[in-house]
């Protein structure tokens, strides 16, 4: 009888089969590190820190004014206006500020025509920078800190107020409460 001998060829060595079973794990688990972490750092963003501070109120002409002083050190500026957000809230009624109120100077009748966009017991309000300068003028685009920050009301609010601040981009409030 005639023996057939068939030749076996190893596809790879041990030591080759070996490292290409480690550099494929290496490639997954790089590849499984940056799509998880990117879902772990959404959302995880620098605390806003500052201060909220009630500095007066009154009445005149039937609406009441609250002067607030804004102070904070992160950031450093508010740069972006659209960003920043004011949040008043009492007895289960909440107004959400998005743009501010735009005047060249405050004057008589920059008042008066914050006071004009007070409809029913919505607030309005503007913001001044520590300079002077109204926010959302032609040459003043940005809160600086220590700027104040003038509420303006049809009614005057409850005691406990809730008066906050947001920045987007930004973790967190600064948030005061009325006396």
């Amino acid at each position: 009888m005639k023996e057939i001998y068939i030749e076996k060829e190893d596809a790879v060595s041990p030591v080759i089969a070996t490292i290409l079973m480690v550099a494929i794990t290496v490639v997954l688990a790089a590849t499984v590190y940056i799509l998880v972490s990117h879902y772990t750092s959404v959302g995880a963003t620098t605390p806003l820190a500052g201060s909220l501070a009630v500095n007066s109120e009154g009445s005149g002409s039937s609406v009441y004014y609250y002067n607030l002083t804004l102070t904070y050190s992160t950031p450093a500026n508010m740069t972006n206006l659209n960003n920043f957000h004011l949040l008043v809230s009492s007895s289960g009624a909440t107004f959400k500020f998005g743009s501010l109120l735009g005047f060249s100077t405050l004057s008589t009748s920059a008042l008066s025509k914050l006071t004009s966009q007070v409809s029913g017991s919505v607030p309005a309000y503007v913001i001044v920078n520590p300079n002077g300068e109204l926010v959302g003028s032609t040459n003043n685009n940005y809160i600086g800190s220590g700027a104040i920050i003038v509420l303006v009301s049809s009614s005057a609010l409850p005691s406990g107020t809730s008066i906050s601040v947001t920045y987007s981009g930004y973790s967190g409030t600064v948030s005061t409460t009325l006396p």
